[in-house]
């Protein structure tokens, strides 16, 4: 398939068939690069606007986007999740950062009323945080990965719960030895304090 990122193109091959994959080529990617009706265009700036060519990445999350509005329409809701799932993972593998927040962000609003797919919404929130770990955005990362954490202890998911505690535990280790350094800190400007009073 020509022009279609290959984490569509592995999603569609994997949840849909031949025909429906035709179906959102020729729906939603067909004038994506046709430039032959830009040619007929006389005015040369309105030409050259048409002729305008988005950059990779947001063509990737283009497709994304029209990919994910084609599922929902497509399947149901289950496969949908499923779908997701599969999708969320393959932009954090990929470094699609973004997408792939707005892809889990889809998840938990498709599954967090549902007690069936408390796990579902857990690991979603697990991701997010596991994302802006990546990131060093630790108080988003803390905020994702504190309410996987209640939803993991609701299920009983112990590995659940161990993999949020290991995203935290680096963290934690800086905060000991940041803790350490600033009680030696405090300790010396004690001395000085006492340096400075005397005569």
């Amino acid at each position: 398939m020509r022009n279609i990122h290959p984490i569509v193109e592995e999603v569609l091959n994997s949840f849909f068939n031949p025909d429906e994959t035709k179906e959102f080529i020729s729906r939603y990617l067909s004038n994506e690069d046709d430039s032959s009706k830009v040619d007929e265009v006389t005015d040369t700036n309105l030409s050259a606007q048409f002729k305008f060519k988005l950059p990779d990445g947001l063509k990737t999350r283009s497709q994304i986007d029209l990919l994910i509005t084609f599922s929902e329409a497509n399947l149901s809701q289950d496969k949908l999740v499923e779908l997701l799932l599969f999708l969320g993972q393959s932009t954090i593998t990929s470094g699609e950062y973004t997408s792939s927040v707005e892809i889990h962000n889809k998840i938990i609003s498709l599954t967090k009323d549902f007690p069936e797919m408390l796990n579902i919404t857990a690991n979603a929130y697990f991701y997010i945080g596991e994302i802006f770990s990546r990131q060093a955005q630790w108080d988003l990362s803390f905020f994702y990965l504190d309410k996987a954490i209640k939803l993991f202890g609701k299920e009983n998911n112990l590995k659940g719960n161990a993999n949020c505690e290991n995203l935290y535990e680096p963290f934690m280790e800086i905060w000991a030895i940041l803790k350490k350094q600033l009680c030696i800190l405090k300790m010396l400007l004690q001395h000085l304090k006492v340096i400075r009073t005397m005569p």
